[in-house]
């Protein structure tokens, strides 16, 4: 978990860098507002390459709780993504960068670490309080469509949708022995803070508003 988040913050270091040497008006650093309202801070770095292209890296924090309607009671993590992003129907003016109707794949890595307690009562298990703690790895290939505006010259507003594939590792430690589901709990739940999962699928879905500064 520290490791992850170390490889987060140098990441964003590296950009940071990069960006403070690069051409004024070809960088930008965004927040996800909704993100906290959905267990996590987002954040994201675009750096434009050319006019109609540029680079883009996300990370952010797992972990906030703003009330009690998540499926998991305790939970923390992070994730990093990173992908290049192609603005569509652009003449390429120098002075356009950043701005317009986009599609941007990318790879995605999430992680997060999660606490559940619950009651279970059933004819061999009678009221029974019940501590369950995991860990949920996934890599994921996801397409997103979106548009950027960008309101006078330096404050944007980005949104996005993505449909994408998931490829996860869960584990569990559950206080009885035996299979968790057959007591009612699910320990592989679609909801990933950072995207969500189509049920049992393989296919996922993420988007999201956030609102930058260009410099």
């Amino acid at each position: 978990m520290k490791k992850a988040g170390r490889l987060i913050i140098l990441g964003f270091f590296i950009l940071w860098f990069v960006g403070m040497h690069a051409q004024s008006g070809s960088n930008m650093l965004k927040f996800e507002v909704l993100s906290p309202a959905c267990g996590f801070a987002g954040f994201s770095y675009e750096r434009a390459i050319t006019p109609a292209m540029s680079i883009s890296l996300a990370g952010g924090f797992i972990g906030i709780r703003l009330a009690d309607y998540f499926e998991r009671e305790e939970f923390r993590g992070g994730f990093i993504s990173v992908g290049p992003r192609f603005y569509m129907f652009r003449k390429g003016d120098a002075g356009s960068e950043l701005q317009g109707f986009y599609m941007q794949p990318e790879i995605l890595l999430n992680y997060f670490e999660y606490i559940d307690s619950f009651n279970i009562n059933s004819w061999n298990v009678p009221f029974t309080d019940v501590t369950a703690t995991g860990s949920d790895l996934s890599v994921n290939l996801i397409v997103n469509i979106g548009t950027q505006w960008r309101s006078g010259r330096r404050v944007s507003l980005d949104f996005w949708l993505g449909l994408g594939y998931n490829q996860e590792w869960v584990d569990c430690t559950f206080d009885l022995p035996g299979d968790p589901s057959y007591f009612g709990y699910e320990p592989d739940a679609p909801g990933k803070f950072s995207f969500y999962r189509f049920g049992d699928s393989p296919f996922l879905i993420d988007g999201g508003l956030a609102i930058g500064y260009q410099w």
